[in-house]
């Protein structure tokens, strides 16, 4: 209001920053925050215009010379507009930063969440079945093999109602730390689910699948479980590997996973803690 007493209140630039401090108002804050305080500045500014008019305040008193005319541009005015705006402009395009700034930030973040299991680390059941599927596509192209399993800690409940959901969440955790120590950069883990897993091996043979899928099992058997409280547990896992040597047309992603969930149930059904293929 200071400002535009004294460079007049029918100049744009006192009509950009009102507008403009409104505007970003609105977007860094609830609008009822700012609706307050906006309608009280639009009244002060009737005020003012209205002991303008009546003479009892003088217009554009910092302008007293007329600052535009046919044969004249005053340097003065034209001086004190900058100083005047140049604060409001570095202010908006600050907030602009920050606000983009914000809101590339607040995309990576759904970004991550809809593709990440929030336990783990690992990709989530949408992102590793589009992982695996793209590499299915590519399998088909150039006729290599790929391998998928699926794996199930064994008797995960028992784990839970034993020791608690807090170990439950702790074997999880440092399973998903473990295995992808055990594969390769170009392999795909992830969690589908509870205590369930998967792997995908491409252009891998069925015998380096195996040994791959025999190494991943052996070492969660081999490898207890660090609790929080200082305690050790052992866990052990069953794998479901399902082979594909050559990758028909019209296989899909569902019958790799079916095949790979019945060659696990043989796994539990058989004593736990071991693979079928």
């Amino acid at each position: 209001l200071a400002v535009g007493h004294m460079i007049g209140l029918y100049n744009p630039v006192l009509g950009v920053m009102l507008l403009g401090s409104g505007l970003t108002g609105t977007i860094l804050f609830d609008f009822r925050r700012i609706a307050g305080p906006f309608m009280l500045m639009v009244l002060m500014v009737m005020v003012l215009a209205w002991l303008t008019v009546n003479y009892y305040l003088e217009y554009a008193p910092l302008l007293r010379l007329d600052p535009v005319s046919k044969f004249h541009l005053s340097g003065i005015w034209i001086m004190l507009m900058m100083l005047v705006s140049a604060p409001f402009v570095i202010g908006v395009s600050l907030i602009t930063w920050l606000l983009l700034a914000r809101w590339h930030e607040r995309e990576d973040m759904v970004r991550l969440l809809s593709n990440t299991d929030m336990l783990t680390g690992l990709p989530n059941r949408r992102a590793l079945f589009m992982q695996i599927e793209h590499e299915m596509h590519r399998a088909k192209r150039t006729g290599e093999p790929l391998a998928l399993a699926m794996m199930d800690l064994d008797h995960f409940k028992q784990v839970n109602d034993t020791w608690g959901h807090a170990a439950g969440d702790t074997v999880l955790k440092q399973l998903g730390e473990l295995l992808p120590t055990l594969l390769r950069s170009v392999d795909l883990f992830g969690r589908v689910g509870g205590e369930e897993f998967v792997i995908a091996l491409p252009h891998t043979t069925a015998v380096a699948a195996s040994r791959v899928v025999e190494r991943c099992r052996s070492a969660i058997e081999t490898r207890p479980v660090l609790l929080d409280d200082g305690r050790s547990l052992s866990i052990s896992a069953s794998f479901g590997l399902c082979l594909a040597p050559k990758l028909k047309d019209d296989t899909t992603l569902q019958d790799l996973l079916e095949r790979a969930d019945r060659a696990l149930y043989r796994a539990k059904h058989n004593g736990r803690n071991r693979v079928e293929v």
